[in-house]
């Protein structure tokens, strides 16, 4: 006896749902790692600032600049002394890009302060705070 089919008809897919982009960071949520760059800046340790970066981000192009600038300004002197730090930041796409404006003091007196534009961007990772890029500013 024939078995009776009913034409089946395939729901059309659903809609692709995608994920919903992580949020831009805050400057809240970036503060505690803008202070620990600036402390590290403090140090006189170039090295150190950089260090902040996640790995792949370290041997960067705009980082290893910024690392020889520094390290020109602070020519091995120390205490460095940081002021007039202004800070800007701007979400763009999932990131935060914070610029900051400062003056580099070195522990000889007879040096004039010396002007540094660093630009920081910041993202969300598995739930944390990560420095993504670190460069002189191009203002």
């Amino acid at each position: 006896e024939p078995v009776a089919v009913a034409p089946v008809i395939a729901a059309p897919p659903a809609p692709a749902v995608a994920e919903p982009a992580s949020p831009s960071p805050t400057l809240a949520d970036v503060h505690p790692l803008i202070a620990k760059l600036l402390q590290e800046m403090e140090s006189g340790y170039g090295d150190r600032m950089v260090g902040l970066l996640e790995r792949e981000a370290r041997s960067a192009p705009g980082a290893q600049e910024l690392l020889s600038h520094y390290n020109g300004l602070v020519d091995g002197m120390r205490p460095v002394r940081l002021s007039k730090v202004q800070l800007k930041a701007e979400p763009q796409n999932g990131r935060l890009l914070v610029t900051g404006h400062l003056l580099v003091h070195v522990s000889d007196r007879t040096v004039a302060p010396r002007e540094l534009a660093v630009q920081a961007e910041f993202a969300s990772r598995n739930g944390a705070v990560v420095m993504t890029r670190l460069a002189r500013a191009r203002e």
